[in-house]
């Protein structure tokens, strides 16, 4: 599902779905702060970070299918 690289990430939309679901398994699982992640996924700004990552959790979609299958095989 997600066979994405570091390569993919100045290629993707900044609100990709497979961008939006690490930044939202990071947020969930470490102390990385929105400014952090949107550097390191090219997301805008933190702002927007915070917005892409508080979208999965309202609404069904790709997104949340990226989030569940990361939340299901990397275990903590």
């Amino acid at each position: 599902m997600l066979e994405q690289t570091t390569a993919d990430i100045p290629r993707t939309p900044k609100s990709a779905p497979w961008k939006v679901a690490v930044a939202n398994y990071l947020k969930q699982r470490t102390q990385e702060n929105n400014g952090w992640l949107a550097e390191q996924l090219r997301m805008a700004g933190p702002v927007a970070v915070s917005h892409y990552v508080a979208s999965p959790r309202r609404q069904r979609g790709p997104g949340q299918k990226f989030l569940r299958y990361l939340t299901a095989k990397i275990k903590p």
